[in-house]
């Protein structure tokens, strides 16, 4: 879960749910969407014109947990 307004209002996203998520991490905290704001300026940047085909995971960790 990544902590937009429509999550932070949402009452299905608190308690038991959001520690469920940020247990799940390597980085113990909610993402926030600041969270992907490099990945996303170096995706649309001509720095990853030669980038092809590759999955960049940005989840604090959570696969790697």
């Amino acid at each position: 879960l990544i902590m937009t307004d429509n999550v932070v209002a949402n009452p299905n996203y608190r308690g038991a749910v959001m520690e469920s998520n940020v247990a799940s991490r390597a980085i113990k905290r909610a993402a926030t969407p600041e969270d992907l704001v490099g990945t996303l300026v170096y995706l649309c940047s001509p720095e990853s014109d030669f980038v092809t085909g590759q999955c960049l995971v940005v989840d604090g960790g959570s696969v790697m947990h």
